[in-house]
């Protein structure tokens, strides 16, 4: 969903009606993310002297990574935003500051795309796990007593060692 800034002052407002496909290289920054799927995006762009407006509709599955079990799960999104922006740096928080004569819509979609992932995914029916290879989940409790039964194994050896 990219345009020119000319064409749009020229015809006032755009329509576009896409599917948008990301690449995976782009989720890196979210470990949780493994994929984004099926996304449409709806937007009207409009121009308002300074400013343009854009109002997108846009549907998603994204496939994120379970905590506990580490299998992929999916979740639909629906988003609907109005974006404001502006060619000159402003100080208002609303504008997004977009240099040049092009816009591209389909970079601004995938931040806020992003804001729909939750920071930790548990699959329906998932537990977390209570012990595996080389581990085993214990309350605090339970550390704090083991730990004064056992004492400090670091110091196992001394006790070989009589006074």
């Amino acid at each position: 969903m990219k345009f020119l800034r000319a064409d749009l002052r020229r015809m006032r407002t755009m329509e576009f009606d896409e599917d948008i496909v990301y690449p995976k290289t782009r989720m890196e920054s979210k470990p949780s993310l493994l994929d984004i799927k099926n996304v449409h995006a709806h937007a009207l762009v409009e121009n308002h002297g300074d400013m343009i407006t854009a109002e997108i509709d846009a549907t998603a599955v994204l496939v994120l990574e379970c905590a506990y079990t580490l299998e992929p799960l999916e979740r639909n999104i629906k988003i609907k935003e109005t974006l404001q922006f502006s060619e000159d740096v402003q100080d208002d928080d609303e504008l997004l500051y977009a240099p040049g004569p092009t816009v591209d819509l389909d970079d601004y979609l995938f931040g806020l795309i992003l804001t729909e992932v939750p920071a930790k995914v548990v699959k329906r029916g998932a537990h977390l796990p209570k012990a595996g290879k080389g581990y085993r989940v214990i309350s605090e409790d339970q550390f704090v007593r083991e730990k004064e039964e056992n004492g400090d194994p670091r110091f196992k050896d001394l006790d070989k060692f009589e006074e």
